[in-house]
């Protein structure tokens, strides 16, 4: 990869760490709220809610762009908030890359079919689904556990059920016999 383009993996400490220091397990307290605490949480709430409602509301597609430039700290800052989104088993199957070079924009902007969006975009980033990194990120989660070791469940889950649903075996021929068995039980069960 050149100086030029950029990739940021999705397992960075950085990411981990600050979605671990927002967590707070309140399942272990024998405090109870007062009508003060109840309050507070409320007006916490509300503001929450108006400020969710507002980017939401707020919120259009752009299809097509104007030269404002885009700084490097800003695009860090998206990139990281993007690598946090929620996915399955936090197995963050991705990759992105930032395209700098005018050549390599050319490039992509054929593969977009010149469309617009990606014809103006002042900075463009191309997401690739990365299906062959499931088992390095599975041991990672298991790795770098917010409490230090592993429980005994999180660990079975990465370790058993997780390979049991990304498998798909030589030419995905064990995800065909996964959807074979999926059909039999619904015939029985109903849907799921």
């Amino acid at each position: 990869m050149s100086n030029q383009e950029q990739g940021y993996s999705t397992k960075t400490q950085n990411a981990k760490k600050d979605n671990s220091t927002n967590y707070t397990d309140t399942s272990n307290t024998d405090t109870c709220n007062t009508d003060t605490d109840t309050d507070i949480q409320d007006i916490r709430s509300a503001k929450n809610l108006a400020a969710f409602t507002e980017v939401v509301e707020s919120r259009r597609s752009v299809r097509r762009f104007t030269d404002t430039p885009i700084s490097d700290d800003v695009l860090r800052d998206c990139l990281r908030l993007a690598m946090l989104a929620p996915n399955s088993s936090n197995l963050q199957p991705w990759e992105f890359y930032v395209i700098n070079s005018p050549k390599k924009r050319e490039k992509a902007n054929k593969i977009c079919m010149n469309q617009n969006g990606a014809k103006t975009a002042n900075r463009l980033i191309a997401v690739a689904a990365r299906t062959d990194t499931w088992r390095e990120n599975a041991k990672q989660n298991i790795r770098d556990f917010p409490d230090g070791t592993a429980p005994k469940k999180v660990r079975d889950y990465y370790e058993k059920i997780v390979p049991l649903d990304f498998l798909r075996g030589p030419a995905g021929i064990i995800s065909i016999a996964k959807w074979g068995m999926t059909q039999a039980v619904r015939q029985f069960k109903g849907p799921v």
